[in-house]
């Protein structure tokens, strides 16, 4: 919501509708009509998270960005460290 009112305090244009999907563009495309790729994985996630601190300290306190970051740095590397399911599929029979 924060976004979104930034967005209309700025008078911020959104700009006009594309009409293309957007999975079958080109790269190059995306990036002429401004759009932007989603963060990958969690660690991306957090790194936008932090990033963007200064326009969240209206909303939220440096303790709790600290707090949501340092949660889900730890719940990533519980995942990165582990063998995704579709790896067993793939080398169960070897």
């Amino acid at each position: 919501m924060a976004a979104g009112f930034d967005g209309v305090n700025k008078r911020t244009s959104i700009g006009d509708p594309i009409n293309e999907d957007i999975f079958k563009m080109t790269s190059k495309r995306r990036s002429e009509l401004g759009i932007k790729q989603l963060p990958t994985s969690l660690r991306d996630a957090c790194e936008e998270l932090r990033s963007d601190r200064e326009f969240l300290k209206p909303i939220f306190s440096d303790d709790t960005i600290d707090t949501i970051l340092e949660q889900e740095i730890k719940d990533y590397n519980e995942v990165d460290v582990r063998p995704h399911p579709h790896e067993f599929s793939m080398y169960a029979d070897v």
